[in-house]
């Protein structure tokens, strides 16, 4: 299935998110593991940006390190959102755009709920801390308006409610009402729907969609699901081994996938319309700490049998606009 919505970005826009040669490093006893090695992207206003790749590959690390929130991990490189050096800020200056430039909309929403606060409580001090001229009974109506708006049913009563008193999925509603409640520019979902089934996963795909509608917001999703990414994304950046190996949009990658990583992921996707049996990339993905010299996908690669070229050089991302970092994505 591929993805029918376009990209609500206007032509000519100007980036929200420019990352440019991101690194992340995590500090070990003896050295330091290096969990994301140079990466690079762009996301436009109204645009949606999927992650995907295997655990550790470092979708997520590469984006929560970047807005501040890996405080344990050394950073490089240049972060700008919206215009604003967000690599570089002082910590209390960047935990201020927290919520109105940048808001996350996490995996799990049990853990990321305060459970002593009602959900109300959490609404009104998320719009409180970028309105202070708000009143409560302002407040009030503004956070049931948003617990409306992501189709919270009875919104008055569930204001008073506390997070256990939640469905999983009514309480995943909650966490997208409190990221889009000071309509952020840059909006991060990180496995938003992991948890739920597939019937609540489709209504969340659905309030992701409006939400970005709503507030215009560039998205980023970090993902292991590419059904989760066909229905939502306009285009994709496969991350293996801390690096992007495939960058295009969600047509592209489906169609003419570029890279033998990807190739792997789509065969390894169940499909309805055939009977054969299910194909797991063989091996297991490189460590960190000892990362090998040329392409790390090599070791498990069906095309690079071993070449020298492979084993030796890093293959860069390049192609215009569907990029690949494979130095035989011609024979694919």
């Amino acid at each position: 299935m591929l993805a029918t919505t376009g990209s609500l970005a206007p032509m000519g826009a100007k980036p929200v998110l420019c990352v440019g040669g991101l690194v992340v490093d995590f500090p070990l006893a003896q050295g330091a593991l290096r969990a994301v090695d140079g990466v690079s992207y762009e996301v436009m206003a109204g645009e949606t940006l999927a992650l995907v790749g295997e655990s550790g590959s470092g979708k997520s690390a590469s984006v929560l390190a970047a807005v501040g929130l890996l405080p344990a991990a050394r950073t490089a490189g240049s972060v700008v959102i919206d215009g604003l050096d967000f690599l570089h800020l002082d910590p209390r200056t960047r935990r201020r755009q927290l919520g109105r430039l940048v808001a996350v909309i996490f995996q799990d929403p049990a853990a990321a709920l305060n459970p002593v606060m009602t959900v109300g409580a959490q609404l009104t001090e998320a719009l409180a801390v970028h309105n202070p001229r708000l009143g409560a009974a302002a407040l009030r109506t503004r956070a049931i308006e948003l617990l409306r708006q992501v189709e919270v049913p009875e919104p008055a009563l569930r204001f008073r409610q506390y997070p256990h008193q939640f469905s999983g999925g009514m309480a995943q509603r909650a966490m997208i009402a409190i990221a889009i409640a000071n309509r952020p520019r840059l909006l991060i979902a990180d496995e938003p729907t992991t948890a739920l089934d597939v019937t609540i996963q489709a209504q969340l795909l659905h309030l992701l969609r409006q939400a970005q509608i709503e507030t215009g917001a560039a998205t980023l999703l970090i993902t292991h699901d590419l059904g989760v990414v066909a229905e939502l994304a306009d285009r994709v950046a496969v991350m293996y081994a801390g690096r992007i190996v495939e960058l295009g949009t969600v047509h592209d990658v489906f169609a003419r996938p570029a890279h033998p990583y990807t190739v792997a992921l789509l065969r390894s996707l169940p499909r309805v319309d055939s009977d054969d049996d299910l194909q797991p990339i063989p091996g297991t993905p490189p460590d960190m700490r000892r990362r090998p010299p040329g392409c790390a996908f090599e070791p498990r690669c069906f095309l690079g049998r071993g070449r020298t070229r492979c084993q030796t050089e890093p293959p860069p991302l390049a192609g215009a606009p569907h990029r690949s970092a494979c130095h035989f994505r011609n024979e694919l």
